[in-house]
């Protein structure tokens, strides 16, 4: 494997010079040259790039020490060996510090076997070295480029979500968190008439750059079917027509569409989202509102007939949230429970006569609590009031 590498051996000795290169030639390393002393060895250097040195310790004008902390100053590729006789195997050891093993030279039959296992053991640990250095530095730039792509996509996505609502009898709350692996968290409110305002919330499948491009998508078709006023059940059908064509194989949309109507002080739905709106009245009684069996927008084949619309009369105080799967999931890394909807459904009923918007921090408070502030997934949570 490492038998093409440029080795020079480096001893005062022509003995052990010959000796060596003898036994290297045997073993398969072709590439060898050989070097009287320090001085020698560095002219050699100069004129070839090696891959190893293999040195004797104790030499005339440069000796081992020196050779070595030359080497490793001016030549940091080269691997370096010492040789060193039995006697002296304390210096080497502290020598060990600068050089990437040693050698000692015992009895012939012992050199040559050393010789050969302790060359290619260096060999294969500076491969190993070498090898995760490569490793950890495609790591670093994948990083860095998944670093980068979530930073476009948060950038891509800042602006996507709108509000253009202008409820009089109604308050309308939101607060939405991006997470760092950029879900498809959108949702958007916009005055449809004079009396009438949609809200919708979705969740789109896939994080990042994928994500952040379906969530625009998902953006440019909902406004364009929101301009026509339709009944949401009819909207969502639409909508789910249009994202069958534009949307990839697989890639999927869950909706909440409702319109509020405050002239009849009603609330209309169509909900193909796969957590159910919540339904809190004045006196803090809780429905869970789900009227459709489509779940995934983009994938279900279904006919208009599979989208059903709910009208629910709304009084003073009543209250909707609306939420995505980020909220419930929430959990600390060490805890293998969810947050889960019964905490957010008995945390509703015990805070319900608190104004809407502190309601909202108390739960986002709690989760926050719940999850040690750990939430993996992007979080929105709406909350609708009548006057």
């Amino acid at each position: 494997m490492f038998y093409e590498k440029k080795i020079l051996l480096v001893d005062d000795s022509n003995l052990i010079r010959i000796l060596l290169l003898k036994i290297l030639n045997q073993a398969g390393y072709q590439n060898v040259d050989t070097a009287e002393d320090g001085l020698e060895a560095i002219k050699k250097i100069d004129q070839k790039k090696y891959d190893m040195v293999c040195s004797d310790f104790d030499m005339p004008k440069m000796n081992g020490k020196e050779l070595v902390e030359t080497i490793k100053k001016n030549y940091t590729d080269i691997l370096v060996i010492v040789l060193s006789a039995q006697a002296e195997r304390k210096t080497v050891v502290d020598l060990m510090r600068m050089a990437d093993n040693y050698i000692v030279k015992d009895e012939l039959d012992s050199i040559k076997k050393e010789v050969i296992f302790i060359i290619g053991q260096t060999f294969e640990k500076d491969q190993l070295r070498k090898d995760n250095i490569r490793l950890l530095n495609e790591l670093k730039l994948r990083d860095e480029k998944m670093q980068s792509e979530l930073s476009l996509a948060k950038y891509m996505t800042k602006e996507i979500n709108i509000r253009e609502d202008q409820c009089q009898n109604f308050n309308i709350e939101i607060y939405n968190r991006q997470s760092n692996i950029i879900g498809g968290d959108f949702f958007t409110t916009k005055t449809l008439s004079q009396k009438r305002t949609a809200v919708i919330l979705a969740d789109i499948s896939g994080h990042g750059i994928p994500g952040a491009l379906l969530l625009f998508g998902l953006k440019f078709l909902v406004n364009d079917i929101m301009k026509n006023d339709l009944p949401t059940d009819k909207a969502m059908y639409l909508l789910n027509k249009t994202l069958q064509r534009y949307f990839p194989q697989g890639m999927y949309a869950t909706v909440s569409y409702l319109i509020i109507d405050e002239e009849k002080n009603t609330l209309a739905f169509t909900n193909s989202f796969q957590n159910p709106i919540i339904f809190v009245s004045k006196d803090a009684g809780i429905n869970l509102l789900n009227n459709s069996a489509v779940k995934l927008l983009g994938i279900s084949e279904q006919d208009e007939a599979g989208f059903q619309i709910t009208e629910i009369p709304v009084a003073s105080g009543d209250r909707f949230f609306l939420f995505t799967d980020g909220l419930l999931e929430a959990r600390a890394k060490h805890q293998k429970e969810f947050y889960g909807s019964d905490r957010l459904l008995k945390l509703l009923k015990m805070n319900n006569s608190i104004p809407l918007k502190q309601i909202i921090r108390v739960i986002l408070e709690d989760v926050n609590c719940f999850s040690n502030n750990n939430i993996d997934d992007d979080v929105t949570l709406i909350g609708i009031e009548k006057k």
